[in-house]
Parts: C-alpha cells; structure tokens; sequence
C-alpha cells in the first residue's frame, strides 16, 4: 500500500511555477528519430526532383586521378594494348588509332605508360601522324612541356627523328627572345640558319644576344633543377648557352652533380669539356671519384673517352687522377692497349700536351711525370709477359708499346722488340713500329739514337736486300739510308751503297715507284 501511495503522490504532483508566478505547460511533441517515423514523414511529403549533378564524386577524387582520368592511354592495360596493336596491326589499324587520340588528346598530363604508347604512335605510323606529334609539341604554346619528364622522353625522340633544319627551327624556340623577332633583318637570317654552329653565330652577333641568353638561362636552370639534362635536345641548348657566355664558373657549380646526364650525346660531351676548364679542385675531386663508380666503361667509349683525357689534362692532383682513373684500368691490359678508343686515353699518358686552363697551377709536363713514374713500369712488365709478336702487329698496342720504350728506355724490352724482327722478317719489313723508330723526320725516333737501332736494324735486313727492294717494305730502306746520311754515319753510308748496288736497283725498278727514292739517295 505504501508503494502505491509513493506512486500516486509522484503522478499528481503539480508544475512548477516560475518566478513569474506563470505555470509553463509542456506539451509533448511527437519524435521521428527512429526509421520508421522517418520513412511516414518523407512519405508524406511529395518528391522533389533533383536535376543538379552530384559534386560528391569529383570532391572524394584526388587531383591526380582526375587528371589520368583526362587521358585513357595513361592506363597501363590500355596502353599496352595499344603499343601491341600499333607493333603488329596493319595500316588501317594504325590509321583508325592514330585518328581516334589526335581528336582528344591532352598532352599536358602525360605518364610513363602514355609517353611509351606516343613513341610506338610516332615510330609506326605515317608521315603525316609524326608531323601531327612534332607539331603538337614543339609550339609556342606548348614549350614547357619540355619541363616534364614524361613529355620530354616523348620529345626526344621525335627531336633525334628530325632533319637538321628542323632541329634548328626546334631549337629557336627556346633561344630567341621576343626581342629579337622584332628586329626583321635578323629574323630573317634565322631562316637561312642550318646547322648548330650558324644559329651560334647569329645569336652572337645579335643586337639581342643578352635578352637570348637570360631565355636560355633561365630554360637551362629550370631543367638542370628538375635534372632533366637527359635528352637530346636539352643537350643541343646546353651546348649553344655555353658557347655564348664567357664566365662559366657559375653554370659549373649548377651542372656538376648531373654531369653523368650529359655524357650520352656528343653535344653533351662537348658542352662538359668546355665547362670542366672553370671547375675548382673540388667539384674535379667529386667527378673523378664518380667517374670510377658510376662510368667505369667510359674509356671505351668514342666519345665519353675525350672527358677523360680532358679531366687528366687539367687535374693537378695526379694522386687522385692515378687512383681512381689509372689504376682500375690496370686490371685489364689487355683490353686497354688493343682497344681504338682507351688506346687514346693511355697515349695521353704517355705524351705531354700544351693545355691552357684557368683554374690548373702545374705545367702538363710536371703533370704527366708524375702518372708515367706508377703507369709506365706496368706496361714494361705487362709487355715482357705477355705475347709481343701479337702487340706488335696490333696497330693500337703497337703504338703504345713505341712509347713505352721511348720513356722508358728499357733495353731488355727493346731487344726482345728487335729479336722479334729478326726471326719474322718478311712479316715486319713493312711494319709501322719499326719504321717509326728509323724514321728521322719522327721526333720520336732521337730517342733510340742511343740505342744504335738503325744500325741494328740494317744488320738484319741487308741480308735480304733483293727481296726488299722487290717488295713495300723498300720505304724501309729509305728511312734507314736517311738516317745514316742526317747522322753522318760514313761507314754505314758505304755499307749500304756496296749492298744496294745499282744493278740490283735496275732489276726491281719496274716493279715499285719507291725505287726511284732510292737512286737520288745513292
């Protein structure tokens, strides 16, 4: 009974009343929180109809897949698909694709998979495509494409398609300034220019030069900011900015850390081989310690071996130069000596040559005594080892070994050279390592005078005199005689000409022209 009093007291209690002595009274309004109640009150209400696009997709999308979205050949399955097609369809198939991404394509969103299928687009299909894609990316518009990794790879290989004239017309783009378009006479010259070397000197002579260069500068650090000094056609800018400016020391310290990019084409080469004069002893350091790890194959190469030889020529710290260009290619000997291209690098040196750098303080003679104290005796040793009737008659090594002996002076060596000529005589009668070591009008031939090597020499071939002078080798003879009479070596005079008698001569003057040398030199 107590709990029902408890209840009924706590339902009749009254309101309460406010300091306005004014009751409030609640009324309860009815709650549509749940679903159901939601559904009855949507329902009773009628549809509007919603022609608005929802924004929601275009909000959750990234700004990047909205801009693959621009592009269908930016999808990889798409676009290997295509490269397929275009490799193995035929004309029609080629035309329809072509036809179908020249109505939409947009080049400024290009990725890895796209610049692929617009190489194959621009290597399968006609003329008139690669007009279509050389014109849509060299325009005025459409110039900083150049700044974009994949668009450049794309523009690479269109520029390396192009004649020369075309190149050129390419490369005005990124060289002339507004300026210069204004001053008709010049640009009228810019149409007769066909070569790199002509717009070079157009630019030079311009009454814009300055407004040209601070183009091509600001081009030039752009790419070499974004390190995109990998194509070409960057290559060629490169070459003709430094051929116009004079103080290079600041376009150095800019280009030095990617000089590996600048190594595949000649243009490349040759823009580092006149900016490697203005580089301080640091940035050499740096270069020639990443030579020996990131291009150990360089010496071998017809081009990249010029860096080499330029960058021993102006590198004062031949401690370095010894250890990380030097050495490692003692390894391989062999390869080294009979190669065309590193036979160059090693010849190098072995001969001093007048270089003019500003930023190198020993003279090249200096220099190259210092590499030739570790290098020579390797190459005195390698050749008493090794087989040296094959080095001989080896054109490159041939050369090589006639310097070894020359610095070196080591008659072992060099009787072991003469023991070979006399055991093979009719193969090195005509040889050019011999002749070279006679020859008096070569400078190097003052170094065997103390060696008596012409005389050595004659004691072995004037056994054999009738089938020399029957023979190509009879030049040899000439040498020999020449040597003799510069000398003033009397007794060796009268030898040869009781050898080389007159009669002998009239019998083999029919058969070579270099018997006639021989009369007026007896």
């Amino acid at each position: 009974m107590k709990k029902k009093d408890q209840n009924s007291k706590s339902k009749s209690k009254k309101p309460k009343v406010s300091k306005n002595d004014k009751s409030k009274k609640f009324k309860k309004k009815p709650k549509y929180n749940n679903k159901a109640n939601n559904k009855l009150k949507n329902n009773n209400k009628p549809k509007k109809v919603n022609n608005t696009v929802k924004k929601t997709n275009k909000l959750k999308e990234s700004k990047l897949e909205y801009k693959k979205r621009l592009n269908g050949i930016n999808r990889k399955n798409v676009s290997r698909i295509l490269q397929a097609c275009l490799k193995y369809g035929n004309a029609d198939v080629r035309s329809s694709i072509s036809q179908r991404f020249r109505e939409g394509l947009n080049l400024n969103n290009l990725n890895s998979h796209s610049s692929k299928f617009l190489i194959k687009l621009f290597h399968y299909c006609n003329t008139e495509v690669k007009q279509f894609l050389r014109f849509a990316f060299f325009n005025e518009k459409q110039k900083n494409l150049i700044f974009s990794r994949f668009s450049s790879d794309v523009m690479d290989i269109i520029y390396s398609k192009l004649r020369p004239k075309d190149q050129i017309s390419v490369l005005q783009l990124y060289t002339f300034s507004n300026s210069f378009y204004l001053n008709n006479d010049e640009t009228r010259k810019a149409k007769e220019v066909n070569s790199i070397n002509q717009l070079i000197q157009l630019i030079s002579t311009s009454t814009s030069k300055s407004s040209c260069l601070e183009k091509m500068d600001s081009v030039i650090t752009k790419l070499a900011e974004k390190e995109l000094m990998i194509s070409s056609l960057s290559h060629d800018l490169l070459f003709v900015y430094v051929s116009l400016i004079e103080d290079k020391t600041e376009l150095v310290s800019q280009l030095y850390k990617i000089y590996g990019q600048l190594l595949s084409t000649r243009s490349g080469n040759n823009s580092i081989l006149a900016l490697i004069d203005y580089a301080n002893a640091k940035i050499k350091k740096h270069i020639i310690k990443s030579m020996k790890r990131d291009f150990p194959e360089a010496v071998y190469n017809k081009i990249n071996v010029n860096f080499l030889i330029k960058l021993v020529n102006v590198t004062d710290d031949t401690k370095v130069v010894f250890q990380h260009l030097v050495e490692p290619l003692l390894e391989d000997l062999n390869r080294l000596l009979h190669d065309t291209n590193s036979v160059k690098f090693v010849l190098n040196l072995l001969n001093t040559v007048d270089t003019t750098s500003p930023n190198t303080l020993k003279e090249d003679n200096v220099r190259k005594e210092e590499l030739q104290k570790e290098f020579v005796p390797k190459l005195v040793e390698y050749f008493k080892e090794s087989d040296l009737k094959s080095c001989i008659l080896d054109k490159n090594c041939s050369q090589v070994l006639l310097h070894t002996l020359k610095i070196s002076k080591d008659s072992n060596l060099l009787d072991l050279v003469l023991s070979i000529f006399s055991e093979n005589l009719s193969e090195f009668l005509d040889n050019q390592l011999y002749q070279s070591m006679v020859k008096c009008k070569n400078k190097i031939s003052e170094e065997f005078k103390e060696f008596k090597v012409n005389e050595r020499l004659w004691e072995h071939v004037k056994s054999d005199v009738k089938r020399v002078l029957s023979s190509k080798s009879v030049f040899l003879l000439i040498d020999l005689v020449e040597s003799f009479q510069i000398r003033n070596q009397t007794d060796l005079i009268s030898d040869f000409k009781n050898t080389v008698t007159i009669d002998i001569i009239n019998e083999a003057k029919s058969a070579l022209t270099g018997i006639n040398c021989i009369l007026k030199c007896v």
